[in-house]
């Protein structure tokens, strides 16, 4: 049970000064508890800046489709993807690829990807340096950190998938979505790219055909802000961690956390745990602060949401009042306290102080009935 649950069943039982405090600080330190928290809420989204240079900020990522490797390489400024099938996925191929692309597209300023042993090796940081560009990666199992890259591999798969069901070419598939017009700014990705439209099998004007360029920063930056907007709903910041803190670590794909702490700060949310003797690089949102043996009652935490911190070092007074009026207490008639008289019976004030207080004593209260004269009603004789 967790903390309310566990006050809620202590309610019906007992009862000592500072109940709410104690059991809250009993279910914080319990490791069995800890070990088995359901996953934290989302938190608000980090949202990529948008370049206004196209291909200077690309998202990379590999998938497999069909039994086959692919990588597949999408701007974040047109939406532009390359999509390639390769025979491996090793560093060296994942270099090969990137050569002929940049020498197609040129050389972007940035590239993110996740935390993958081909972005990571040493072979493709060398390639970073020669050709001059940054590699950033990703959180590992934090897929919304590389979106760009994850919304390109899902539009890929689909076109993969209908052409296959419908017996067509899936590269036509592909070049259709290129000069699809997108909703939020009316143009397609490759008039982002390369400021006109790509000739299709379908009719088309010339017209549309002459390079024209537009400037969609501003369509581009309302989109990702109504984007931002939808998916903050709901969503709760977590409060930053620390070096050397003790936290515990969720097991991927589980509910399952294990026993942590901080070794390192990274930037956008990210942080450097070790557990059990090793090293992991994990989002925030995978990361919970445990509360130790050692700590004061006051540094104790909120199980639920990690969010949900603070202590509750209220008096006695205030914290059964408290009790009474949350929703979740249950409430009872109270039964007011009955008075005792300690006066004597027979009085030995002198008779001018009694005369003098039946003198000043109040009014009597007037019934609040009226007080007209009531006559019986004439009832109905009926003659014979």
């Amino acid at each position: 049970m967790g903390i309310e649950a566990t006050r809620r069943r202590a309610r019906e039982s007992v009862f000592w000064p500072g109940l709410n405090r104690h059991i809250k600080d009993m279910v914080s330190r319990c490791s069995t508890c800890a070990a088995v928290q359901p996953s934290q809420a989302r938190e608000p989204m980090l949202s990529h800046e948008a370049p206004v240079v196209p291909w200077t900020k690309v998202g990379m990522d590999f998938f497999e489709w069909n039994r086959q490797k692919y990588l597949v390489i999408t701007d974040y400024t047109s939406n532009w993807f390359e999509v390639k099938e390769l025979k491996s996925t090793s560093a060296s191929s994942l270099v090969r690829e990137c050569r002929v692309q940049f020498a197609r597209h040129g050389v972007p300023l940035q590239i993110v990807a996740y935390s993958g042993t081909q972005f990571l090796s040493r072979t493709f940081h060398k390639f970073a340096e020669e050709w001059n560009f940054e590699v950033v990666t990703s959180s590992p199992y934090h897929h919304q950190s590389n979106g760009k890259a994850e919304n390109a591999v899902h539009t890929i798969k689909k076109l993969l998938s209908k052409s296959e069901m419908s017996n067509t070419d899936p590269l036509l598939a592909i070049l259709e979505w290129r000069n699809t017009p997108s909703e939020a700014t009316g143009t397609s990705p490759t008039q982002k790219l390369f400021g006109c439209r790509c000739r299709t099998p379908l009719p088309v004007s010339t017209g549309l055909l002459i390079p024209v360029v537009e400037d969609t920063k501003a369509m581009v930056q309302k989109a990702k802000e109504k984007q931002v907007q939808y998916y903050n709903r709901g969503t709760k910041l977590l409060p930053d961690l620390q070096e050397g803190q003790p936290v515990m670590l969720q097991v991927p794909g589980s509910t399952r956390w294990m026993l942590g702490a901080v070794m390192e700060i990274l930037p956008h949310r990210s942080y450097v745990v070790q557990s059990g003797g090793h090293s992991y690089r994990r989002n925030r949102h995978y990361l919970r602060r445990r509360v130790t043996q050692d700590e004061e009652p006051s540094q104790s935490h909120h199980m639920g949401n990690d969010g949900d911190s603070g202590s509750l070092q209220t008096p006695v007074r205030s914290a059964i009042t408290n009790d009474a009026s949350s929703p979740t207490a249950v409430s009872r008639p109270v039964r007011s306290p009955r008075r005792l008289d300690f006066a004597p019976k027979h009085s030995h004030q002198p008779e001018e102080q009694q005369q003098q207080k039946r003198t000043h004593s109040p009014p009597p209260l007037l019934p609040r009935r009226s007080t007209r004269e009531s006559r019986p009603p004439e009832r109905y004789v009926p003659q014979r």
